[in-house]
């Protein structure tokens, strides 16, 4: 018999395979939550970014939105487009650096991510709610160190 080139007895014994059916389900879930909104999920990541950022009196840029929420350069100047478009958001030269675009939501931007983050926190709840609390807290605390080797 062919020796297996897999180092583990199942699927389910794999981290990385288990991410990607947990990321893909809920990721669905969230899609079906916001296509109501016409918001794509990276157009909400910099939404929700961005009615962040506004709560607590701090700036971003493209080029900080796409290092924050680790979605590409070309994804996030695309959702950005689209949003602009929809005069969601509205963009204007850093006067601290005349090169990078600063972005900030305009007042329809900010009733559209209330509305948005409310529906996805939603999810979240139903999504993690398997789990309780300290589980939670664990594995958030085990994202955050993954996030840091990477």
């Amino acid at each position: 018999m062919k020796e297996s080139v897999f180092q583990v007895e199942s699927p389910d014994e794999s981290l990385g395979f288990l991410l990607w059916k947990i990321t893909v389900t809920w990721q669905r879930e969230v899609r079906r939550e916001l296509r109501g909104l016409r918001l794509t999920h990276p157009q909400f990541v910099i939404m929700a970014m961005l009615a962040w950022a506004a709560e607590h009196s701090a700036r971003l840029n493209q080029v900080s939105i796409a290092r924050e929420s680790r979605l590409d350069k070309m994804t996030v100047s695309k959702s950005l487009a689209q949003l602009d478009r929809r005069r969601l958001v509205r963009r204007h030269a850093d006067r601290d650096d005349p090169r990078a675009n600063m972005v900030e939501l305009t007042e329809a931007g900010r009733d559209l991510a209330g509305k948005a983050v409310v529906l996805v926190e939603k999810v979240d709840r139903r999504f993690f709610d398997a789990l309780s609390g300290s589980q939670r807290r664990q594995l958030g605390g085990l994202f955050l160190e993954l996030l840091k080797k990477s």
